[in-house]
């Protein structure tokens, strides 16, 4: 099965949804996720794992 981000964002919201997670800290959510992805992508600093164990 092939996850492509419509899948992720409708999952997400399902999920927002459940727990009736209001609008202001949804998209506060999502920004902070997307600025953990932009630092994740671009770490020049020593390896990050990213796998629980």
């Amino acid at each position: 099965m092939e996850i492509n981000s419509d899948y992720i964002i409708n999952n997400i919201a399902k999920i927002y949804d459940l727990y009736n997670i209001p609008p202001n800290l949804r998209l506060h959510m999502l920004r902070a996720a997307v600025v953990g992805s932009i630092l994740y992508d671009n770490w020049k600093g020593p390896e990050i794992h990213t796998k629980k164990t």
